[in-house]
């Protein structure tokens, strides 16, 4: 077990907000995994069927080409 103690304190005004996408920019490693760069593009098809079985997508399109871009495509019904 680790016996070691916290030497520093910090209280509030140390604490940064951050706005938005900020937090992703900053930290992409808290969000995704970044050592595999398909992860991103898996997690956001998940997304995207997630969003179409919950009645919020009518079509979702996955478009691979040659020079390793991923599109997607996504159709939206009306919003409720």
């Amino acid at each position: 077990m680790n016996n070691l103690k916290m030497t520093t304190q910090y209280s509030a005004q140390e604490i940064t907000v951050l706005k938005d996408l900020e937090p992703v920019q900053i930290r992409p490693g808290m969000y995704t995994d970044t050592t595999r760069p398909n992860h991103l593009a898996q997690e956001v098809i998940d997304n995207s069927v997630d969003e179409a079985l919950a009645g919020f997508a009518t079509k979702i399109e996955v478009i691979c080409t040659q020079i390793n871009l991923l599109k997607l495509l996504i159709t939206v019904g009306e919003c409720r």
